[in-house]
């Protein structure tokens, strides 16, 4: 287990504050929900963080008995944000601001990759997906608008980002026809969050202990 004294703690389930101030590490304590699926093969967390060019783990943390504290460090170096990206409709209340987000990733003893550790929830009957993502802000800055992402869909923001890492909460609401998809730094009342993990071999058992893979 990892603890340091000094950092902001984000809980089990999404629970506690936004964030963490400008230069403090931020501590994640999780339970994955289905990590009996993988019978007990979870040894490894990695932070990866990074941009096309370059991506690392920024920390790491051992898993036992399904349950890990990982610590994302409170200063990350600019080889691994990236500016936002072109395309964007909106407004930036400071262009030269950089981010980055990170995701957490399951390894077994032999560094073999298992899959992603998603903080979700499943919402509304079904019809809502909720995730919480990780990112790190070099600067205050606020994204407000709209753009499309390479599959041609488009995502609402409402993002106000603390320099430091940042609670970013994607909501995904199933159309008939269509996905609607808004990222935004406000968390959702009354949603609960718990962690799972996915399967990297996608394979067809996988699709009944994690929940979201035939949605992802």
């Amino acid at each position: 287990m990892i603890s340091l004294v000094s950092c902001k703690k984000e809980s089990s389930g999404g629970e506690g504050g936004g964030g963490s101030e400008g230069g403090e590490p931020l501590l994640i304590h999780a339970i994955i929900e289905n990590g009996d699926y993988f019978d007990g093969r979870i040894s490894t967390i990695k932070a990866l963080l990074g941009n096309d060019k370059k991506v690392n783990a920024i920390a790491t943390a051992t898993c036992e008995n399904n349950e890990f504290e990982i610590t994302l460090p409170g200063t990350i170096s600019g080889k691994y944000l990236y500016s936002w990206p072109a395309g964007f409709k909106g407004t930036i209340s400071d262009p030269r601001a950089k981010i980055g987000g990170t995701s957490l990733r399951a390894y077994d003893s032999k560094n073999k990759e298992i899959g992603d550790v998603l903080n979700c929830s499943l919402y509304g009957n079904g019809s809502v997906l909720y995730f919480v993502f990780y990112y790190y802000a070099d600067r205050d800055v606020t994204i407000t608008g709209n753009m499309n992402n390479e599959y041609s869909l488009k995502i609402e923001f409402d993002l106000s980002f603390k320099k430091g890492w940042n609670l970013v909460y994607e909501k995904i609401v199933f159309n008939e026809e269509k996905y609607d998809y808004f990222l935004t730094t406000q968390e959702p009342s009354d949603v609960i969050f718990k962690w799972y993990c996915s399967d990297v071999s996608m394979n067809p058992s996988a699709t009944n202990i994690f929940p979201f893979t035939s949605l992802r």
